[in-house]
């Protein structure tokens, strides 16, 4: 299964981080370097963005709509003021604030020397990027996501006809149990985060070690206030 830098690297039939060279004036290793320097932030993001069954609903929604797709398949689109935008709102949502996206900008320009300016150009359209990498991943099946999807896309119309105890109400409870085993007592069970069901769809990749993905969480945790 792709991690997402894997995943970067085969956008736009492998063309991404050429094309990615020539819009912000770097070299293909330049840009490699800066998109694995990166990949942590957004690892750290997707976790924290599903770990509740709002958060899951509101990504299996943004995902299940499409919309990426096309930045994805062509990274050139995602350089676009409406391309920006769109990027600009998945960060809102992986990362809860502006701040945080100007502090990663911040350390990775550090680590790697790249200017702070085009690191900050260069996330909302790696986020564009990414949610069409996974919208793409999900319909090759035969994955976590693809499945997940699948059921929220194919059950949101009958939810909307009862009112719900639950935002996903019992539409992936088979999934998590299947992923939980045999149900132990109630106190101790554990609801399932999109790290557990995602799994390596959502690691950094690249030979990035888990520390790194990890002292990025703990930045977004910190900065938008959230225990």
């Amino acid at each position: 299964m792709q991690t997402l830098f894997d995943m970067m690297q085969q956008a736009g039939g492998g063309n991404a981080f050429s094309t990615m060279a020539r819009s912000y004036g770097l070299s293909e290793h330049q840009v490699e370097q800066a998109v694995a320097a990166l990949m942590p932030a957004f690892s750290a993001g997707l976790r924290r963005n599903t770990q509740t069954a709002t958060g899951l609903e509101s990504f299996l929604a943004a995902l299940g709509s499409g919309q990426h797709q096309g930045y994805y398949q062509n990274p050139f689109s995602a350089f676009d003021p409406t391309a920006r935008g769109d990027g600009n709102g998945i960060l809102g949502h992986l990362f809860g604030s502006r701040d945080v996206s100007r502090q990663i900008a911040s350390q990775v320009s550090q680590a790697t020397g790249i200017s702070e300016t085009i690191l900050k150009q260069m996330l909302p359209a790696l986020a564009s990027m990414i949610m069409g990498g996974l919208f793409n991943q999900a319909r090759g099946g035969n994955n976590p996501i693809g499945e997940l999807l699948e059921q929220f896309t194919g059950g949101r119309s009958s939810r909307r006809q009862r009112e719900p105890e639950n935002p996903l109400g019992d539409l992936i409870g088979s999934i998590f149990g299947q992923m939980m085993g045999a149900q132990p007592q109630r106190e101790e069970r554990r609801v399932p985060t999109g790290a557990d069901i995602f799994g390596k769809m959502f690691d950094a990749g690249a030979d990035i070690q888990n520390q790194q993905v990890r002292q990025f969480e703990a930045l977004i945790e910190q900065m938008t206030g959230r225990r």
